[in-house]
């Protein structure tokens, strides 16, 4: 039973340049050291991954660059267990850290498809007022060259008040558009397929993941609640997207205070009552020899967020 726990992390660099690929991890005596960190948010502009791979030798650094392998795939899991895709993405930036004549290590630092693909162009169009959010957002992807997209049809019954001007990157369209309306969920994870997400959470639910023992290996103690939401950090056995929702027993929930300033906080009110949270970042720290290899979750009360926004018995 105990090797179900070796690790496996993997790389994957491909050149729509010489249609080619660099896969780094696939093999147990690959004398690879891998370093993998990053974020997840709940934004169109935020989401990172930065990528360290030691004892590369110089050739292989020198055509990575050179022949642009900039299509981005990360997988982790263990060795006898599932391997899941936890970032895909493109390449922003590409460094070598000169350190012997041998060897090398390489730092690849990466954005959303959306972000490094598409943020240079920048959009020029007037949209009318009463025009539906979805009808908007399939028109602003297609003119941005967006094609791989998941926009909810929950968003039809959603109408803009006013004529909008866009003058701006689509990506940051929706930013400020996410900003304005909290309760649309949006994610630019290309993991599932798509490099755009968005629905409204107040008028449909998404993928609800129970946190079940099973098949969800919780690290570093029970879920918490603290003055940002709920944190958990597990280990990296299933690929979480933000806006997805995690349904867990309140029982589980570590409410601990250690003092009467933690006391006041009254982190009890972030509770959930229906045990659903809506996950709103991601941070991931995976290496393959080192010892970190878990997901930290933060996630925010979804009948409190309801609450908030007046919409409480929409759904």
């Amino acid at each position: 039973m105990e090797q179900l726990w070796i690790r496996k992390l993997i790389v994957k660099l491909t050149s729509q340049k010489v249609k080619k690929s660099y896969t780094f991890g696939t093999f147990d005596n690959e004398n690879l050291s891998m370093h993998i960190s990053g974020y997840k948010y709940m934004s169109t502009l935020k989401d990172s991954c930065t990528i360290e791979i030691k004892n590369l030798s110089y050739a292989q650094v020198i055509d990575i660059i050179n022949s642009e392998y900039y299509d981005v795939e990360v997988k982790c899991g263990y060795k006898y267990g599932s391997i899941t895709t936890i970032f895909k993405g493109y390449v922003i930036y590409i460094s070598n850290n000169l350190e012997t004549d041998k060897t090398h290590t390489i730092s690849i630092l990466c954005g959303s498809n959306l972000i490094a693909k598409y943020k240079q162009k920048r959009l020029n169009i007037s949209l009318n007022s009463s025009i539906n959010i979805y009808t908007a957002l399939k028109f602003l992807t297609k003119a941005a060259d967006v094609t791989k997209t998941n926009i909810d049809l929950s968003m039809i019954q959603t109408l803009s008040n006013d004529i909008t001007n866009v003058n701006t990157t689509f990506a940051n369209f929706v930013d400020n558009l996410t900003t304005n309306r909290p309760n649309f969920a949006v994610s630019t994870d290309s993991t599932f397929g798509s490099d755009f997400s968005i629905y409204d959470f107040l008028k449909t639910k998404k993928r609800v993941i129970k946190l079940q023992k099973d098949w969800i290996a919780l690290t570093g103690g029970y879920p918490r609640l603290t003055s940002e939401g709920l944190r958990m950090t597990v280990l990296p056995t299933t690929n979480f997207v933000c806006s997805d929702i995690i349904q867990v027993d309140n029982a589980l929930i570590n409410v601990y205070a250690s003092s009467e300033s933690e006391a006041n906080k009254m982190y009890a009110n972030y509770l959930d009552k229906e045990g659903q949270y809506l996950i709103y970042q991601i941070k991931y720290d995976l290496e393959n020899y080192g010892s970190s290899f878990s997901i930290e979750l933060l996630c925010k009360s979804l009948t409190n967020m309801r609450k908030m926004l007046g919409k409480e018995n929409e759904v």
